[in-house]
């Protein structure tokens, strides 16, 4: 018998267990993708270790418990990386404290890109432009 399995039979397949990392990805990952929950301390050894999306999911946590300023500078972590979650993350609380030129700037080449939520995000900014006037 060599390497293959005999004609039959089913070869034995030795599952290795996922690393620490791995499953800090796996977790970041869904709730990046799929805004399933996360806690704050594995957002953060995410962020922490260089992961755009953990940056993002962080970025978002701490906002949410009002840690803006702390919020922001990951936020940023992750606009500086390219992420466009990360860019209408930032512009949404840009456009909550009511500047929407700083909203707008980070907003709309996610909107122009196709996404339906910086879409409506942009809607928003126009909205509350045109209320002003």
């Amino acid at each position: 018998m060599g390497f293959w399995p005999q004609q039959g039979r089913r070869p034995h397949v030795v599952r290795v267990p996922a690393t620490p990392e791995a499953a800090l990805s796996r977790l970041v990952r869904a709730a990046y993708d799929d805004g399933h929950p996360i806690s704050m301390q594995d957002a953060a050894r995410a962020a922490e270790s260089g992961s755009v999306q953990g940056m993002v999911v962080y970025g978002i946590g701490l906002g949410n418990v009002g840690r803006d300023a702390e919020a922001e500078g990951w936020l940023r972590r992750s606009v500086s990386h390219g992420d466009p979650m990360g860019s209408v993350a930032l512009g949404t609380m840009y456009l909550d404290r009511g500047d929407l030129d700083e909203a707008e700037s980070l907003i709309r080449p996610v909107a122009e890109s196709g996404d339906e939520g910086a879409r409506e995000a942009l809607t928003e900014i126009e909205e509350r432009r045109a209320r002003r006037r």
